[in-house]
Parts: structure tokens; sequence; C-alpha cells
């Protein structure tokens, strides 16, 4: 049984990951390392999991991602005085 990544997204990261072991009726907690973009944006994934026959099942679970970038400001650099 795999958690396989449905449709496209901007966000990197694998397309699918391992259920192990995948038990009927049993929670699970998965981690995946993603990276969103760095433009200003939110950023959506979309995985169901996907039996060894290929057929998806269960409910769609997603990842929203928010970027909303501080905006840089000019910080002043200390000089020393002169003598």
């Amino acid at each position: 049984y795999r958690l396989v990544q449905t449709g496209e997204s901007r966000i990197e990261g694998p397309r699918e990951l391992a259920l192990y072991p995948a038990v009927e009726g049993s929670q699970a907690v998965w981690q995946v390392a993603m990276t969103a973009p760095l433009e200003k944006g939110e950023y959506i994934s979309r995985w169901q999991a996907r039996a060894p026959d290929g057929t998806l099942f269960g409910d769609e679970v997603y990842v929203l991602i928010v970027v909303n970038p501080a905006p840089l400001t000019p910080t002043a650099i200390p000089t020393a005085p002169r003598p």
C-alpha cells in the first residue's frame, strides 16, 4: 500500500511513499519532507491511499502551505566612530 500524490502541485517532494505496516481500520502517522515555492501564495498537495492493484481508496488528504514572506526592510549597519 502506498500514499500517492494526486494531481499536480508546485510543492516539491516525493510523489509517493509506503504505508507500512498497513492495517485496515487503524490510524497512521506519516512524515513527508516538502518544499513550497518562495513566491507569495497558497500551495496545495493532495494525497490518497493506493492499493497494490493501483486502486485509489479512502478519503483524500491534503497539505496547504501559505507563503506570505515578510517584506524586507533595510537595516542600518553600525559604523565605528572616527577618531
